[in-house]
């Protein structure tokens, strides 16, 4: 493409070149797969009400990641905030799934994170384009959130494993700052002033108190969370100095 257009655009960018009627299996450049692992996800997008089909994550040490996610709302941000993400995703009310019993079946989820996903080509022609708006974080939920309301299904298949090396974000805080002003965006683009209100000031809280003592992306999420649209602007900018990744590599099969 010549240049960094973010991740949502590399996606469009790729699935422009495959047929319309081919089903798209969508990689980060940091993840590894396993043996059969597309064919196994193509296996259930021949369910004409599967939209998105996605795989059990591993990380490096061969542990499951804890890649599923709840539809972001107020309560949890919230929760996530007060206990913090690890916590609150065993207590079962956080964003993040950490049930392990969900991990070891095949089930309906909200969302998960988009380092690999396969997606029908009947939802293609449906949902449409992914949204360039999001530079980098939060197009996967708009994505799956679209899929869902078109009426399909977003299907977590555990038999399909990758290895995932991923976590740039915490370690770099301008990225760690715009996925918090993106998960503001994309809470006002569903909810009203209000509750934007609330979900942005638990964002805060929840950063403000692990700034402290934590890496200085806690803090960078802090200012990005008092001022979120100047941060997006800039991204949004032509002549912006934007991160080189992650870069992505689209496959139709």
């Amino acid at each position: 493409m010549g240049r960094n257009a973010g991740y949502a655009a590399a996606i469009n960018a790729g699935a422009a070149t495959a047929s319309p009627d081919a089903h798209l299996l969508i990689l980060n450049p940091d993840v590894r797969l396993h043996p059969g692992i597309a064919s196994l996800l193509v296996d259930r997008l021949t369910d004409s009400s599967v939209g998105v089909a996605v795989p059990r994550l591993l990380a490096e040490d061969g542990t499951t990641c804890w890649s599923i996610r709840r539809e972001p709302s107020v309560v949890t941000a919230w929760t996530d905030a007060i206990l913090g993400g690890t916590l609150a995703a065993r207590v079962g009310t956080g964003e993040m799934v950490g049930d392990p019993a969900v991990y070891n079946r095949e089930g309906l989820i909200d969302w998960a994170t988009g380092a690999i996903l396969a997606v029908s080509a009947r939802v293609r022609g449906i949902v449409g384009d992914w949204d360039e708006s999001f530079f980098l974080y939060m197009e996967e939920v708009d994505y799956m959130r679209r899929v869902r309301e078109c009426g399909f299904s977003v299907v977590y298949v555990p038999q399909a494993q990758a290895m995932h090396i991923g976590g740039e974000y915490r370690e770099n805080p301008r990225l760690y700052a715009l996925l918090s002003a993106n998960r503001i965006r994309y809470h006002r683009r569903h909810h009203g002033p209000l509750s934007t209100a609330a979900f942005r000031l638990s964002i805060i809280l929840g950063e403000g108190m692990r700034a402290v003592r934590g890496p200085p992306g806690h803090r960078a999420a802090v200012r990005a969370a008092l001022r979120p649209w100047k941060l997006l602007a800039e991204y949004q900018s032509p002549h912006s100095v934007r991160p080189s990744g992650p870069r992505t590599l689209t496959k139709s099969v």
